[in-house]
């Protein structure tokens, strides 16, 4: 899963997914850049949405949405 799924951050890291466990700091660092990465994409089908990491990242991903709208 890490070779077909990682991706690189800014500094050109490679960043794999991790264990996918909500607690795992891997797992965090890769969802917040995948995010930031393919703002219109969908999260990769292995995530599971539910947990509280995952719908913490959809609640901010949705509120900067909704601010970016109101900026100038």
């Amino acid at each position: 899963m890490d070779k077909e799924f990682s991706i690189q951050d800014e500094s050109g890291q490679k960043i794999s997914p991790g264990s996918g466990n909500a607690g795992n700091p891997q797992t965090d660092q890769y969802l917040e850049i995948f995010m930031k990465q393919n703002p219109g994409k969908e999260l990769p089908t292995f995530v599971r949405r539910k947990w509280s990491n995952v719908q913490k990242l959809l609640k901010q991903k949705a509120n900067q949405k909704i601010s970016g709208f109101f900026e100038e």
